[in-house]
Protein backbone atom coordinates (compact mmCIF):
# COMPACT_ATOMS: atom_id res chain seq x y z
CA UNK A 1 0.00 0.00 0.00
CA UNK A 2 3.21 2.22 0.59
CA UNK A 3 4.19 1.89 -2.90
CA UNK A 4 0.70 2.95 -4.43
CA UNK A 5 0.81 5.74 -1.93
CA UNK A 6 4.34 7.05 -3.21
CA UNK A 7 3.87 6.15 -6.73
CA UNK A 8 0.43 8.05 -6.82
CA UNK A 9 2.34 11.27 -4.95
CA UNK A 10 4.98 10.80 -7.96
CA UNK A 11 1.92 11.84 -10.63
CA UNK A 12 1.89 14.88 -9.37
CA UNK A 13 3.97 15.80 -11.83
CA UNK A 14 1.35 15.33 -14.74
CA UNK A 15 0.33 18.94 -13.30
CA UNK A 16 4.03 20.14 -12.91
CA UNK A 17 4.26 19.34 -16.39
CA UNK A 18 2.64 22.25 -17.65
CA UNK A 19 4.62 24.05 -15.48
CA UNK A 20 7.88 24.89 -16.35
CA UNK A 21 6.62 25.47 -19.85
CA UNK A 22 7.76 29.09 -21.13
CA UNK A 23 6.77 32.27 -19.83
CA UNK A 24 10.01 33.86 -20.67
CA UNK A 25 10.03 34.38 -24.32
CA UNK A 26 11.12 37.93 -25.55
CA UNK A 27 10.78 36.14 -29.72
CA UNK A 28 7.71 35.65 -31.08
CA UNK A 29 6.27 34.34 -34.03
CA UNK A 30 3.38 36.27 -35.32
CA UNK A 31 0.60 34.53 -36.76
CA UNK A 32 -1.92 35.70 -39.14
CA UNK A 33 -4.13 34.69 -42.91
CA UNK A 34 -1.57 37.79 -45.00
CA UNK A 35 -4.55 39.35 -45.69
CA UNK A 36 -3.87 42.32 -43.03
CA UNK A 37 -1.42 42.89 -39.57
CA UNK A 38 -1.60 40.33 -37.26
CA UNK A 39 -3.10 40.64 -33.69
CA UNK A 40 -1.68 37.73 -32.25
CA UNK A 41 1.66 36.13 -31.40
CA UNK A 42 2.15 32.47 -30.94
CA UNK A 43 4.89 30.96 -29.20
CA UNK A 44 5.85 27.47 -28.90
CA UNK A 45 8.15 25.30 -27.49
CA UNK A 46 9.18 22.33 -25.04
CA UNK A 47 9.64 21.88 -21.69
CA UNK A 48 10.79 19.74 -18.81
CA UNK A 49 9.60 19.95 -15.26
CA UNK A 50 11.12 18.30 -12.42
CA UNK A 51 9.68 17.91 -8.90
CA UNK A 52 10.87 19.87 -6.14
CA UNK A 53 8.84 19.00 -3.43
CA UNK A 54 4.99 17.14 -3.33
CA UNK A 55 2.38 15.55 -0.90
CA UNK A 56 0.02 13.52 -1.40
CA UNK A 57 -3.54 14.56 0.42
CA UNK A 58 -5.46 11.29 1.19
CA UNK A 59 -8.71 12.52 2.92
CA UNK A 60 -10.13 9.26 3.61
CA UNK A 61 -7.03 7.89 5.56
CA UNK A 62 -6.73 4.48 4.08
CA UNK A 63 -3.08 5.90 2.13
CA UNK A 64 -5.20 4.69 -1.26
CA UNK A 65 -6.02 6.96 -4.08
CA UNK A 66 -9.34 7.64 -4.14
CA UNK A 67 -11.82 10.15 -5.87
CA UNK A 68 -11.16 13.65 -4.15
CA UNK A 69 -7.76 13.03 -2.50
CA UNK A 70 -5.05 15.33 -3.90
CA UNK A 71 -1.27 15.82 -5.23
CA UNK A 72 0.36 19.19 -4.56
CA UNK A 73 3.13 19.78 -5.87
CA UNK A 74 6.40 22.47 -6.94
CA UNK A 75 8.74 22.12 -9.74
CA UNK A 76 11.29 23.37 -11.71
CA UNK A 77 10.84 24.15 -15.25
CA UNK A 78 13.22 24.92 -18.37
CA UNK A 79 12.68 24.63 -22.06
CA UNK A 80 12.64 27.04 -24.79
CA UNK A 81 11.91 30.25 -23.13
CA UNK A 82 13.91 29.98 -19.98
CA UNK A 83 13.77 28.83 -16.62
CA UNK A 84 10.66 28.51 -14.26
CA UNK A 85 9.06 27.32 -11.33
CA UNK A 86 5.04 25.79 -11.14
CA UNK A 87 3.07 24.80 -8.46
CA UNK A 88 0.05 22.71 -8.86
CA UNK A 89 -2.87 20.74 -7.57
CA UNK A 90 -3.92 18.11 -8.59
CA UNK A 91 -7.54 16.27 -7.85
CA UNK A 92 -8.11 12.28 -8.48
CA UNK A 93 -11.60 11.16 -10.10
CA UNK A 94 -11.95 7.95 -11.92
CA UNK A 95 -9.94 6.11 -9.40
CA UNK A 96 -9.70 1.89 -10.71
CA UNK A 97 -7.10 0.54 -7.68
CA UNK A 98 -8.48 -2.82 -9.81
CA UNK A 99 -7.10 -1.45 -13.18
CA UNK A 100 -4.02 0.67 -12.11
CA UNK A 101 -5.39 3.69 -13.05
CA UNK A 102 -6.70 7.32 -12.34
CA UNK A 103 -7.88 10.14 -14.07
CA UNK A 104 -6.97 13.57 -12.34
CA UNK A 105 -7.83 17.12 -13.05
CA UNK A 106 -5.06 19.45 -12.24
CA UNK A 107 -3.90 23.43 -12.06
CA UNK A 108 -0.47 24.64 -12.40
CA UNK A 109 0.73 27.90 -12.27
CA UNK A 110 3.98 28.85 -13.94
CA UNK A 111 6.05 31.65 -12.49
CA UNK A 112 8.90 33.52 -14.54
CA UNK A 113 10.44 36.75 -14.91
CA UNK A 114 8.06 38.02 -17.04
CA UNK A 115 5.17 36.71 -15.58
CA UNK A 116 3.30 33.94 -15.19
CA UNK A 117 0.71 31.54 -16.51
CA UNK A 118 -1.75 28.85 -15.29
CA UNK A 119 -3.39 25.87 -17.05
CA UNK A 120 -5.40 23.10 -16.32
CA UNK A 121 -6.66 19.74 -17.86
CA UNK A 122 -7.09 15.86 -16.88
CA UNK A 123 -4.28 13.36 -16.84
CA UNK A 124 -4.93 9.76 -17.22
CA UNK A 125 -2.04 8.14 -15.57
CA UNK A 126 -1.32 4.88 -13.61
CA UNK A 127 -1.19 4.78 -10.08
CA UNK A 128 1.77 2.11 -9.24
CA UNK A 129 4.08 3.70 -11.03
CA UNK A 130 4.48 7.27 -12.82
CA UNK A 131 3.23 6.34 -16.35
CA UNK A 132 1.15 8.70 -18.54
CA UNK A 133 -1.50 6.23 -19.87
CA UNK A 134 -2.35 8.89 -23.19
CA UNK A 135 -1.25 12.53 -23.64
CA UNK A 136 -2.49 14.75 -21.71
CA UNK A 137 -3.52 18.38 -23.58
CA UNK A 138 -4.51 21.00 -21.22
CA UNK A 139 -6.26 24.59 -21.72
CA UNK A 140 -4.02 27.49 -20.70
CA UNK A 141 -6.56 29.64 -18.74
CA UNK A 142 -4.79 33.18 -18.53
CA UNK A 143 -1.55 34.89 -17.42
CA UNK A 144 0.02 38.14 -16.32
CA UNK A 145 3.06 40.18 -17.15
CA UNK A 146 3.86 39.81 -20.27
CA UNK A 147 1.31 36.26 -20.49
CA UNK A 148 -1.71 38.75 -19.82
CA UNK A 149 -4.65 37.17 -21.67
CA UNK A 150 -3.16 34.10 -22.87
CA UNK A 151 -4.96 31.72 -24.28
CA UNK A 152 -3.19 28.12 -25.69
CA UNK A 153 -2.58 24.51 -24.93
CA UNK A 154 0.05 22.93 -23.38
CA UNK A 155 0.66 19.14 -24.53
CA UNK A 156 2.36 16.88 -21.67
CA UNK A 157 3.86 13.31 -23.34
CA UNK A 158 5.56 11.62 -21.19
CA UNK A 159 6.63 10.84 -17.59
CA UNK A 160 10.40 9.47 -16.48
CA UNK A 161 11.02 8.59 -12.76
CA UNK A 162 9.12 8.85 -9.67
CA UNK A 163 9.27 10.58 -6.42
CA UNK A 164 11.44 13.37 -6.31
CA UNK A 165 13.39 12.30 -9.51
CA UNK A 166 10.41 12.71 -11.47
CA UNK A 167 10.50 14.42 -14.78
CA UNK A 168 7.42 15.91 -16.86
CA UNK A 169 8.00 15.82 -20.82
CA UNK A 170 5.75 18.44 -23.87
CA UNK A 171 5.11 21.05 -25.49
CA UNK A 172 3.62 24.15 -25.28
CA UNK A 173 1.46 26.72 -27.27
CA UNK A 174 1.14 30.16 -26.24
CA UNK A 175 -1.65 32.71 -27.85
CA UNK A 176 -1.24 36.50 -27.07
CA UNK A 177 -3.38 38.52 -28.39
CA UNK A 178 -2.54 41.79 -29.09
Amino acid sequence: MRMRKHATVALAGTASLIAGLALWPSAASATGDGSGPSHSDVLEGEFVSERIEETFVDHNGDSLPALGDQLAYTNSSTGTFGAATDHGLCVFHQVDLTADSATLHCTSTTEGANGSLTAQGTARVRLTSPDLLEEAHWAITGGTGAFSGATGEVHITRFEGDGLDFKSFGTLRIVLDR
